[in-house]
């Protein structure tokens, strides 16, 4: 598989790059363009493990402080704190594995490249709904806030939505060229499947009881 925007990644590093995202996508259950493309947006298209922007996060999904460590900014990832230096400085690769780490306790709810977004963006989210305003959780004015200090999603709106990130993300996709696959289809079911599977076998064992009893007494 050829991903979107790997043209980006230095030559030297470039095939094992390459295989880390596939492998990490495979961990989460996702298409590996999902992350290329979320990575790509974030890095405002350098795909650099380095990029630092003017907040001081870094890397390819931008990690930000979660509290001090050592007198470093840190960022907490499975219950472990990581100083921000280590994370920009863990290379092409190996902050693949920072990448996959962010993102595996919502594993099963990453169903589409929209949650795969809104899981770094504002993980809350994740699950409630398309009419959920993102800070509504807090109060009216963190939704305010939240839309005020992400422009490039709320596009002057006063909120943001799953609405307003999936416009986002269909830019960016756009942008790199890419489709929703089929495949993308195929795994969104799968994980809805897995995530549901004891209601649908009771369903499914209803029905058989069911059907077994009307046919037995017809």
């Amino acid at each position: 598989m050829s991903l979107v925007y790997i043209d980006k990644i230095p030559q030297l590093n470039r095939n094992a790059f390459e295989k880390k995202v596939i492998e990490v996508a495979n961990y989460l259950e996702i298409n590996p363009n999902w992350l290329m493309i979320l990575m790509n947006f974030e890095t405002a298209g350098q795909m650099k493990p380095t990029t630092t922007n003017s907040k001081g996060c870094v890397g390819f999904i931008q990690f930000c402080s979660d509290g001090l460590y050592n007198g470093e900014s840190a960022k907490k990832i499975l219950g472990k704190w990581h100083t921000l230096q280590a994370i920009k400085n863990s290379g092409y690769v190996g902050q693949m594995n920072y990448v996959r780490d962010f993102f595996v306790p919502y594993k099963d709810k990453i169903e589409t490249i929209y949650d795969l977004y809104v899981a770094l963006f504002y993980p809350y989210a994740l699950g409630r709904g398309d009419s959920f305003k993102f800070g509504s959780e807090i109060s009216p004015e963190r939704v305010k806030t939240v839309a005020n200090q992400n422009k490039a999603i709320s596009q002057g709106k006063e909120y943001i939505t799953y609405k307003e990130v999936r416009a986002m993300v269909d830019g960016q996709m756009k942008k790199a060229n890419y489709f929703v696959a089929k495949v993308d289809s195929y795994t969104s079911n799968i994980k809805m499947l897995k995530r549901n599977k004891w209601g649908i076998i009771l369903i499914s064992v209803g029905i058989g009881i069911g059907t077994y009893l009307y046919l037995k007494n017809k």
